[in-house]
């Protein structure tokens, strides 16, 4: 699957939006083992998809395109639902003149974040 996305700065944070185009695959029941699942992505150079590269670059014109940016989500299932285990990996910098300091903030406190809202909207879904 070929997708990109945009993300908006958090307000607490004076930078600019991001984006990035990327490559993804989904694998479900590896090895056999029902439940367990991965999606992992990778770059994808955005002059193939030329006409939505122009969309975004018009739409968010201050946008800084983000060229690493690898990773994946894995789920594996436990013997109940409350023994499964989720993995998240990522390999990434956020591109244009962002401190290694300020990126590591940026991360350490998106991410908790980030889950907190992922296991609230499984709760929603269960």
């Amino acid at each position: 699957m070929h997708y990109y996305q945009v993300m908006r700065s958090p307000a607490w944070v004076p930078i600019s939006d991001r984006y990035w185009f990327l490559q993804s695959s989904i694998r479900r029941d590896i090895g056999g083992r029902v439940g367990h699942h991965k999606r992992a992505w990778n770059p994808l150079d955005a002059t193939k998809y030329s006409e939505a590269h122009g969309a975004v670059v018009s739409r968010f014109p201050d946008a800084v395109q983000v060229t690493l940016n690898s990773g994946s989500w894995e789920v594996q299932p436990g013997k109940t639902a409350a023994d499964s285990v989720l993995i998240y990996r990522i390999f990434s910098h956020p591109g244009g003149n962002i401190s290694d300091s300020v990126a590591s903030q940026v991360s350490q406190r998106s991410l908790p974040e980030n889950m907190l809202k992922f296991e609230a909207a499984a709760k929603q879904r269960a």
